[in-house]
């Protein structure tokens, strides 16, 4: 099917066009462009920049039926981590003040934001962490550690309701030279039992158990701070690590060697097979046995500005890994690098927008099925795929704030005083949102196009549907052509059968949408002439179209099915919830700020158990007692706000009293939180 001679605007911007059709109504929509104020104001700007044109829209008509049946229980959420490390502008190789990178005002800020996702992401992977050790040796020759600015790293993480992927990478105070010198490999070893039993005693095991411990990253890349680590080296290290970990407690997982590992035939990764063997064959290097104890096999696979190149590379590498070490069958398997392009700083004009938030759920969900649900081989059948992560939690720099590889686009405004940087959410970051609301049990779905069945995943449209124990539906669909820009829309009639596990009262459904028309910031600042320092409205302009766009809810008139249309736009991910009403709105909690400016505000909360919010309500005042007033004109989704007074704002203060409320698709309001007081 094709929509013909559709007139619309087409603007012009600094990367590739931006078509501005809404195929939801298949017309214009002016209204992209904030308003009509708005948009009037910008053809005064940029006359030269807004042309008319015909388009050719064409139209890919899909089929989905699904049914109550539920093909697998219990899904692990095994994509929700991320990886940091250093941006431009700070302490260049070697890694000894780290610390100013990693402690820095602009890490605190991003990990705040990563850990307002509501469980979109609970693991952040971070290189060089070690050297935020350092190592006194006092005159009767003990070894003393000082974990201080670790320690704030760490405390930073748990306090926003994250943990680390614990690389056991660096060299603190440039101390060791030689992991094939005996004093030093058992230095070592001390030194990485010292850091378990310290950070049990500070946040408990139940924490601390959960952290994947890892080797020094791409260690075939020789990266190694001055250290002269040779294979025979890296294997001593490795079980300095082990053991040192083994003997704090037992129940730490310790694994590697997060590294390309490219098999023989194609590329020269020798450490990584080294590695493998050792821990299969070898003999280790404290104990004197055979076989040393590997949790977790870790590797890097990326594509090439595409996404089927990282599972097809993956499964090229655990087919070479279960053939040449049969005892690691079972071992379980990480890419915990798995982008769809190297390089995270490379400016590429598709990280910016939906474009890339479509790809990374599309490689999330050939995971889920492939691993998962469909077993798409024999050799899915025998492994434990657990763990997929993004390495995209990096602080982007002026001038390619939205096109490098970052959850976030930053901007370090430099024109006020005090200097400040502000974040604005990707849609990217938006997709990891969505993703926290799947269902732990995946319903069975059956996809269709002109009558011919079609694979769920793997191709340019896709779609998951979950049950949660609440009797909630929610179902997935992603639409993505990777970096072509001439993707199709995705016309999809929908047929559920609504699961009769519970006895639901009433049910409304809703829809969340991510696409490069109704949630795309890049766009707007693209709009406005893409200011190096744009002002609190700008930022506020921005950040009006962070979040997916709601469409709903309604109620579902059928019990028993739900029938009904829709447009996926290309590129594009869509959300639907399908909600039983429950009896009761539940509390939300542990309210956090980050003042970003004198007049700017960041809040965060937690909220554990509302799945179906119809919007949250920030209410505040300046006194204990009230009454407190409503801070948000809009419905927002993902639980935190950003509160913000500049001049044309009358009697704003961030200083005060708040608490919040969650409201239900019915529009029931929820118990207020406990409030908070922010005293700036």
């Amino acid at each position: 099917m094709r929509y013909n001679n559709i007139s619309v605007f087409l603007f012009l911007g600094h990367y590739k066009p931006f078509i501005l059709l809404d195929t939801l109504n298949v017309g214009v929509r002016i209204g992209c462009f904030f308003n009509f104020v708005h948009f009037a104001s910008f053809i005064k700007k940029f006359p030269n920049k807004l042309k008319s044109h015909q388009f050719n829209q064409d139209t890919n008509l899909y089929k989905l039926n699904i049914s109550d049946k539920i093909i697998l229980y219990n899904l692990k959420p095994f994509w929700k981590s991320t990886g940091l490390w250093k941006s431009y502008g700070y302490p260049p190789d070697p890694h000894q003040e780290s610390y100013k990178f990693l402690l820095s005002p602009d890490v605190k800020l991003n990990l705040f934001h990563i850990g307002s996702l509501g469980r979109g992401i609970f693991q952040v992977r971070i290189h060089w962490m070690l050297d935020l050790i350092q190592i006194r040796i006092l005159p009767n020759y003990q070894i003393v550690y000082d974990f201080n600015f670790l320690d704030q790293l760490l405390y930073l993480l748990w306090e926003n309701g994250l943990q680390p992927g614990f690389e056991l990478m660096g060299n603190p105070s440039g101390y060791f030279t030689d992991f094939e010198n005996q004093t030093q490999v058992y230095m070592w070893k001390n030194l990485i039992n010292s850091i378990a039993v310290h950070y049990i005693e500070m946040f408990g095991i139940d924490y601390v158990m959960k952290w994947n411990f890892e080797t020094w990253n791409e260690p075939d890349h020789h990266d190694f701070d001055e250290l002269n680590i040779t294979v025979q080296g890296f294997l001593n290290y490795y079980d300095a690590c082990s053991e040192g970990l083994y003997s704090a407690d037992k129940r730490l997982r310790f694994g590697g060697p997060g590294g390309s590992c490219r098999i023989p035939s194609v590329g020269h990764s020798p450490i990584c097979w080294a590695l493998l063997n050792h821990c299969t064959h070898g003999k280790n290097y404290f104990t004197g046995k055979k076989g040393v104890r590997l949790d977790f096999i870790s590797f890097h696979k990326k594509g090439n500005a595409s996404t089927n190149l990282i599972l097809n590379e993956e499964i090229e590498t655990i087919e070479y890994i279960v053939s040449n070490f049969p005892s690691l069958i079972n071992t379980s398997i990480y890419n915990d690098e798995a982008d769809p392009l190297k390089n995270w700083s490379l400016s590429q004009w598709w990280r910016a927008d939906s474009t890339y938030a479509a790809m990374v759920v599309k490689i999330i969900l050939d995971h889920i099925y492939f691993y998962y649900v469909d077993k798409g081989s024999e050799l899915a059948n025998n492994i434990n795929f657990d763990l997929l992560s993004s390495d995209n939690a990096f602080l982007s720099y002026f001038p390619n704030q939205f096109t490098e590889r970052t959850l976030l686009a930053r901007f370090q405004v430099n024109n006020t005083s005090p200097n400040y940087v502000e974040f604005v959410r990707k849609p990217v970051y938006a997709a990891f949102g969505l993703l926290s609301k799947l269902c732990p049990n995946v319903l069975s779905l059956n996809l269709t196009s002109d009558d011919q069945p079609l694979k769920n995943w793997g191709q340019e449209f896709g779609a998951i549907a979950t049950h949660c124990v609440s009797g909630n539906v929610v179902i997935l669909l992603y639409n993505t052509a990777d970096t072509f820009l001439n993707g199709t829309v995705a016309r999809v009639d929908v047929n559920l059968e609504i699961p009769k596990r519970k006895k639901i009262r009433a049910v409304r459904w809703a829809i969340l949408e991510i696409n490069n028309i109704k949630s795309n910031p890049y766009l707007v600042w693209e709009n406005i002439g893409r200011p190096s320092y744009p002002s609190v409205e700008e930022f506020s302009l921005m950040k009006d179209k962070e979040e997916p766009c709601m469409k709903g809810p309604w109620d579902l008139q059928n019990s028993h099915n739900l029938e009904f249309h829709l447009n996926v736009l290309n590129p594009g991910v869509t959300l639907i919830n399908i909600c039983g009403k429950r009896k009761k709105i539940s509390k939300v909690t542990d309210i956090r700020f980050f003042q970003t400016w004198n007049k700017t505000l960041q809040i965060s909360w937690t909220d554990k158990h509302n799945s179906c919010v119809l919007t949250y309500n920030l209410l505040h005042n300046s006194c204990l007692h009230g009454p407190y007033n409503q801070v948000n004109k809009k419905r927002f989704k993902f639980p935190s706000y950003w509160h913000t007074c500049y001049k044309k704002k009358n009697n704003c203060d961030i200083k005060g009293f708040y608490k919040i409320y969650a409201v239900d698709y019915w529009g029931r309001h929820g118990p207020d939180s406990d409030i908070f007081h922010f005293k700036g």
